[in-house]
């Protein structure tokens, strides 16, 4: 997943270092966000890396506020740059050269977003009498100031941001699962479209399917468990929902060594209810074993790997001539 962190001076590196740390806490245990050292880098890669960083906090600030930041360069005694603020509602300018272009670091962007700045950033881009509160905030998918050198505060604005990255993926992958089979969830490929790693889709995937507890209170079992190997078999299906939260059309995968009918069970469960399903069973097999039942909303089926099995036994028998 594209992450970025943008530092400028030593005592800033050891920052980034932290925030690298509190973003595999909070996001995911394997990201490698890309560390970007400003001072560093010299010539065209400097203004590259440099052009990325005003990019993506022009980006930040609302077209509606005026402002336009851009990066300027200096190439007589070796190449350096600094960031210009122009207000062309006023006609001026105000440069940041060297210190006054620290202010602006560390930073840290998430999927071609800035998200975390330094406070005190909105105040310096401020233009007196003129422009107040040039960003959004976070939850308006704006960006967060916040003092680096506060590690309870520095912790809280990355679980916060890390919670909204994750409802976001979220909500894009069930979009993409509502609309294909159980069986046919490409992860490489959904990662591939959604711009991140297939580890960070299977982790969010699990988490996700973890913190659903409406799939924890759910049971079910068969009306009968005694039927006979190479016939088909009307059984009643009994699920309990102990949640309060309606599954609206709910989707039954069944797995054993049994043919079923229909091959789509699907129905809609009230909250602190029972429903009943009838389906039809032939056993291909003798003997004792489970059927393997998982619960699945639509829009969940990306997750249904993680989500919980729950388990039907089953006592068949040969068919007895008469």
């Amino acid at each position: 997943m594209k992450t970025e962190i943008f530092y400028y001076t030593e005592e800033q590196k050891s920052t980034a270092l932290k925030l690298k740390h509190l973003l595999r806490t909070h996001m995911y245990p394997l990201l490698q966000p890309t560390m970007n050292d400003i001072a560093a880098y010299i010539g065209d890669a400097s203004a590259e890396i440099g052009w990325r960083y005003v990019k993506l906090l022009q980006a930040s600030i609302p077209p509606e506020k005026g402002i336009q930041v851009t990066l300027k360069s200096v190439s007589l005694l070796g190449y350096s740059s600094y960031i210009q603020v122009y207000y062309p509602f006023v006609y001026g300018s105000r440069e940041f050269q060297t210190e006054a272009k620290k202010n602006f670091f560390p930073a840290l962007a998430v999927r071609d977003r800035m998200v975390l700045v330094p406070k005190g950033l909105a105040e310096l881009l401020e233009y007196p009498g003129e422009i107040l509160a040039p960003f959004y905030p976070l939850g308006m998918g704006g960006v967060e100031e916040i003092d680096f050198n506060d590690e309870s505060a520095l912790d809280g604005a990355l679980k916060r941001i890390s919670e909204i990255l994750h409802k976001e993926v979220f909500r894009e992958l069930r979009a993409y699962a509502t609309y294909r089979s159980f069986d046919k969830i490409d992860f490489a490929k959904l990662a591939e479209e959604l711009d991140t790693e297939e580890g960070f889709i299977r982790h969010l995937c699990e988490t996700m399917a973890t913190e659903n507890t409406s799939y924890r209170e759910l049971t079910c079992e068969l009306d009968q468990s005694n039927i006979q190997a190479d016939r088909w078999t009307k059984v009643t299906l009994i699920i309990h929902n102990n949640s309060q939260v309606q599954l609206s059309n709910i989707l039954v995968d069944i797995r054993g060594p049994a043919k079923i009918l229909p091959t789509k069970i699907q129905t809609t469960i009230p909250p602190n209810s029972t429903q009943r399903v009838s389906v039809s069973l032939m056993p291909i097999e003798v003997g004792d074993f489970p059927l393997e039942l998982i619960f699945v909303l639509p829009e969940d089926k990306a997750f249904t790997y993680w989500l919980p099995v729950h388990y039907a036994w089953l006592h068949c028998d040969h068919v007895i001539s008469a």
